[in-house]
């Protein structure tokens, strides 16, 4: 496998969703008609029998999912991943979100060192986050799950926003600094 075929697959596997055709070939750093080319490759490569994932196209975007013969299993494992209560991973990821959101996908990644696609999708399904201009945040099941109205009824809300910004606001300027702007 070459190594803009690898990295395909690790974007497309990293990003979780689809994702468009311009945006792709920018991460890859080639042309639209060398992307399809890849994903011609890869296609042939994911219909090989011994493999679970597929592509999914259309005709501006692409996504990789697993292939239609194993939706029974991917059913089951949802149906156990949604049961009431909530795991450790989406407790995390739900904290992540109410001190600190709203983050974006890679955001949320970035601070727990892991791909998030299946939590974040899960916590929507359950109506607890919600996507906006790409951006995860809490909804208000949330807060009622919490037993709040407010997110700074939260413990040490404030004291937590604080910290954070502050952290931001002295990264931002550590990045401009660096960067020398």
């Amino acid at each position: 496998m070459n190594s803009n075929l690898k990295k395909l697959e690790a974007i497309l596997f990293l990003y979780g969703e689809p994702l468009k055709f311009s945006k792709l070939a920018g991460f890859l750093g080639v042309e639209i008609l060398e992307l399809q080319n890849l994903l011609e490759e890869f296609r042939g490569e994911l219909k090989n029998e011994n493999r679970g994932l597929a592509l999914i196209e259309t005709e501006e975007t692409v996504a990789l999912t697993t292939k239609p013969e194993f939706g029974s299993l991917v059913a089951e494992i949802l149906k156990d991943e949604m049961r009431p209560e909530l795991s450790a991973t989406m407790l995390e990821v739900l904290a992540l979100l109410t001190y600190l959101g709203p983050l974006s996908k890679s955001e949320i990644e970035f601070i727990r060192g892991v791909n998030s696609t299946f939590v974040l999708r899960n916590l929507s399904l359950r109506g607890l986050v919600e996507k906006s201009s790409g951006n995860f945040s809490v909804t208000a099941e949330t807060l009622a799950f919490l037993g709040k109205s407010e997110l700074k009824d939260l413990p040490k809300y404030e004291e937590y926003r604080d910290l954070i910004n502050n952290w931001r606001a002295n990264f931002s300027k550590n990045i401009k600094n660096e960067s020398g702007s």
